[in-house]
């Protein structure tokens, strides 16, 4: 059965919701910090990232390899649900050159501490070409905002 709705309650309805914060998604500004310990088949590496912005995080993040006495850096974009973050990007600088360019990924629960990382797939010769290396461990996760 249609029933039909006045010009007038249908204009009224649109302004309640353009305007009702529940309604709309908001850009709330935020920072998230990520810093750990993770290890993984090659080894163990010390993680740090931070990201800031609204809906969507943009940042930089850096990973020194234990074992190979290597640093990366990364550029990172993501968000937050809950008190999950997950950033991913690319190498940006390394101490191998043929990781420029590979995938990375952090995904961090501020409620327990946890951290993934992973790296790949890598693009360097040798015996990890083509394989995604995953580093698991534990650290610091604070989002504000």
């Amino acid at each position: 059965m249609l029933r039909s709705i006045s010009i007038g309650a249908v204009a009224a309805l649109v302004l309640v919701l353009a305007i009702a914060p529940s309604a709309v998604s908001a850009d709330v500004p935020r920072t998230v910090n990520v810093a750990g310990v993770v290890s993984g088949p090659s080894g163990t590496v010390d993680l740090q990232a931070r990201a800031a912005g609204g809906d969507g995080l943009e940042g930089t993040g850096v990973g020194f390899h234990r074992e190979f006495s290597s640093r990366a850096s990364f550029v990172l974009q993501g968000s937050v649900t809950g008190s999950v973050v997950t950033l991913s990007g690319t190498v940006s600088k390394a101490r191998f050159g043929c990781l420029v360019g590979t995938p990375v990924t952090v995904r961090a629960d501020g409620s327990t501490g946890s951290i993934v990382h992973s790296l790949g797939p890598i693009g360097c010769p040798g015996p990890l070409a083509g394989q995604t290396l995953a580093f698991v461990g534990q650290g610091t996760v604070v989002v504000n905002g």
